[in-house]
């Protein structure tokens, strides 16, 4: 996929220490989604972002 798509795919991550839960990993991701508001990401949204962005699609 990345040797086909490699022009237009998009790939980020954020090195964490192991001391980091996997409650706040799902925390951190909500939060950098809603702050970034990735163009196919909608499950993994805070509520009142998943309706305010609903409203202009």
């Amino acid at each position: 996929m990345i040797g086909t798509w490699h022009q237009v795919l998009r790939f980020f991550f954020a090195p964490v220490d192991d001391a980091v839960s996997s409650a706040d990993l799902q925390l951190l991701e909500k939060q950098l989604n809603t702050a970034f508001m990735p163009p196919f990401s909608e499950g993994d949204l805070e509520a009142e972002t998943k309706r305010k962005r609903r409203a202009f699609r």
